[in-house]
């Protein structure tokens, strides 16, 4: 996984991941920017506390357009969430078959793009 992003970062992207680090959102940033073109990827944390922040964060970045519950990101169907159109677009997911976000995150990699501070995972286990 590449993490050298293309300059600049669209004001969308730039925007979703403040919405998600100003929310104290757990996540990962799992995009592949060494794509020619990519979605921004986002792998999210289902836990019931962090999933209450990422709606908010959601609510926010969409001005209320998105209306999912805590509950709606914690449940075991929900799988991923797309918002936006290529090129243009954020893919959000909260369960990775064969990945276990805590052992992720805990072994992820700290980085910044765009003023934002985020992680990494370190392991290539994310499948996309």
């Amino acid at each position: 996984m590449s993490t050298s992003a293309p300059q600049p970062l669209h004001d969308d992207f730039r925007d979703f991941l403040r919405a998600l680090t100003e929310s104290r959102v757990r996540f990962l940033l799992t995009t592949d920017f060494s794509k020619s073109s990519f979605d921004l990827e986002i792998w999210a944390d289902p836990e019931r506390e962090n999933s209450e922040r990422l709606a908010g964060a959601l609510a926010e970045f969409s001005a209320g357009a998105i209306d999912l519950t805590a509950g709606d990101l914690s449940a075991h169907h929900f799988d991923s969430l797309f918002l936006g159109q290529p090129p243009v677009r954020i893919r959000l997911f909260t369960r990775n078959p064969g990945s276990c976000f805590c052992t992720e995150f805990s072994d992820s990699k700290k980085c910044e793009l765009a003023g934002i501070d985020f992680k990494i995972p370190t392991l290539n286990k994310v499948q996309k």
